[in-house]
Order: C-alpha cells, then sequence, then structure tokens
C-alpha cells in the first residue's frame, strides 16, 4: 500500500480540553501531519480561519458556555 504524504495539509483542532488538544496533536503527528493550529473558542477559530486557508478541521461541537 503506498503512503501518503501528508505534510502539507493544513489542520485547525477547535477544542478547549488542552488534554484532548495534546494527545489529538500527538495521533496527526504519528499520521505525518506536521501543519497543525489551535484554538480554544469559536473566535479563535474564525480568526485563524481569516488567516489561514485549512484543509481539515476537528471541531468540538460542546465548547462549553460562552464559548
Amino acid at each position: 500500500m503506498q503512503k501518503l504524504n501528508l505534510s502539507g495539509i493544513q489542520v485547525l483542532v477547535v477544542d478547549d480540553q488542552r488534554p484532548f488538544q495534546v494527545m489529538l496533536k500527538g495521533i496527526l503527528k504519528s499520521l505525518g501531519l506536521v501543519s497543525i493550529q489551535f484554538a480554544s473558542s469559536g473566535e479563535q477559530a474564525l480568526s485563524r480561519c481569516g488567516q489561514t486557508e485549512f484543509d481539515l478541521l476537528f471541531v468540538d461541537y460542546n465548547l462549553g458556555a460562552g464559548k
């Protein structure tokens, strides 16, 4: 099976739980993804999306009250 080159994929992880961010970063890096950014709120995510065109987003649907 041919291995995919994922090094050019831009990833954004949106989650307010730091332990989950760290865990997902490790998983994504082990798959060969290297460009990974994080946001802890919807506002941060929108700001990052205004700066970078992401190929893949992982978004927590329950960011907590006011987030």
